[in-house]
């Protein structure tokens, strides 16, 4: 919208034409602007409607009742404003920003009364006036669009605070357990110093594991029989990862180093050098196209799997990038940082997408659910949250842990969450409910990794106390 102020004519001049016609201009000594009004009759005081300020300078003319056709040309410099890009995409909004985080709030925020947002299942329909509130609604539905108790007791409820209290009660403790269960079923042994990272394979038969005394090792998930030792790094190895067809590993170093390996032979294919400071994480894209890195150098750098070209390096972060993950369809990177915040970038260009606020302690570890819809982080601050990918809203917060939460993960249906800590023990959630199923004792220090099985029948975890455990 612009608005133009016009300063007091500094002379006005009258002249006669012919056929009775008035013309008068007026010179604006401050803004330049020259106004001609043609009048076809005395008395059509067209300038009136458009500015009560000038239409006091007007010579009194005298009413008349004659019909009149008036004319009038109007020629104004103005300062155009550079144009908005981003347009509501609400039906019915036609309002415009040219900043993508002011139209992602206005869309947050606004049509409150024109309740627009309406919940997508069939058998509800129920209206929001905000987005969020539709989603935080969506996401607590079942199929029948009532809140059922999937502990075993089949109770349902029409309210989502009925079903929490529920399982929050005494009576409601053998459903809890019933969700899921499990149990430590095997003890690898075979470091010799600090587990940092561990990781399954895409079909669920081999473990991998990273330490502080610089092995990468593979193990039979089936037996806890060791394969393999690969041996390359020469310092703490902080990180590892399976390509999702199974055939590689990647590890990443504080000796600065992202390095690919065989995972059939445990031969090294490649070293990848560009961080000028310790690698804490790594990740390979689903489509095993790209191997993504964090390092203490505040920055992520974007590889090529196949020719370990350098394609991007991505800079935002303000500390140490501690955690990084890939979305389920390669287009999105995560990551997580010491800088208490989560980023979302685009895989492709680089480009910077959204910041997550909301942690007060350094984040230590950050993942995306299999489906797409939420993110989960873990940090110093000791809650688990849970945050709608799309919005970057805050969904949970996870209050368990007395300690930091050094590793978050999803069970591959997205319905549940595991977190690892330094209090020794290792929580599982329910990822609908922010319910807390189940905890897990048995590492005598620190759990710094957590992982799930693919096919979801499995916990693998790594602690300081040198072993990974397989819970089943």
């Amino acid at each position: 919208m612009l608005a133009y102020s016009l300063a007091r004519p500094s002379r006005v001049e009258r002249n006669e034409f012919p056929a009775g016609k008035i013309s008068h201009r007026y010179a604006l000594k401050k803004h330049l602007i020259i106004i001609y009004i043609v009048d076809s009759v005395p008395g059509n005081n067209s300038i009136a409607s458009f500015s009560p300020n000038l239409s006091a300078h007007l010579p009194p003319q005298k009413e008349e009742s004659t019909q009149t056709t008036a004319k009038s040309s109007v020629e104004l410099s103005r300062v155009t404003k550079e144009p908005a890009r981003f347009q509501c995409t609400v039906p019915g909004c036609e309002k415009t920003f040219t900043r993508k985080a002011a139209l992602s709030d206005h869309d947050l925020a606004c049509h409150t009364d024109e309740r627009l947002y309406e919940c997508e299942l069939k058998s509800c329909r129920k209206r929001f006036g905000r987005r969020r509130d539709r989603e935080r609604h969506q996401k607590l539905h079942t199929d029948k669009g009532v809140f059922v108790c999937r502990g075993g007791c089949g109770r349902s409820f029409n309210r989502h605070d009925n079903l929490l209290a529920h399982l929050r009660s005494k009576g409601g403790h053998a459903c809890r357990q019933i969700f899921v269960s499990y149990s430590n079923v095997k003890t690898l042994q075979g470091h010799t110093d600090s587990v940092l990272s561990v990781a399954f394979s895409s079909n669920s038969k081999y473990i991998i594991s990273g330490s502080w005394d610089k092995t990468v090792r593979l193990w039979d998930a089936i037996t806890g029989a060791l394969l393999q030792t690969l041996q390359g790094h020469t310092s703490i190895v902080c990180s590892v990862a399976f390509s999702s067809n199974s055939k590689y590993i990647i590890s990443g170093s504080w000796d600065k180093t992202v390095r690919l390996w065989d995972a059939i032979t445990g031969a090294l294919l490649q070293t990848l050098q560009g961080h000028t400071g310790p690698v804490f994480s790594v990740a390979f894209s689903p489509n095993n196209k790209y191997i993504v890195s964090g390092s203490s150098d505040k920055t992520i750098q974007l590889w090529d799997a196949i020719t370990g070209a350098l394609l991007q390096t991505l800079q935002g972060h303000t500390d140490s990038v501690r955690s990084m993950a890939f979305s389920p369809n390669s287009k999105y990177i995560l990551s997580g940082s010491y800088d208490k915040t989560i980023r979302l970038w685009d895989a492709i260009t680089g480009v910077w997408q959204q910041t997550l606020h909301g942690h007060t302690g350094p984040i230590e570890s950050v993942a995306f659910s299999p489906n797409s819809k939420y993110i989960v982080s873990g940090s110093w601050d000791n809650p688990t949250r849970l945050w709608n990918a799309k919005t970057g809203v805050l969904l949970q917060t996870l209050q368990g842990h007395t300690g930091f939460v050094n590793s978050v993960a999803f069970s591959p249906d997205s319905k549940n969450i595991i977190s690892g800590s330094n209090n020794k023990t290792i929580q599982l959630w329910d990822a609908l409910t922010g319910v807390l199923l189940q905890t897990l004792q048995g590492h005598t220090h620190p759990v710094n990794s957590v992982a799930f099985s693919p096919d979801g029948k499995h916990i693998i975890s790594g602690s300081s106390d040198k072993t990974v455990r397989v819970w089943g």
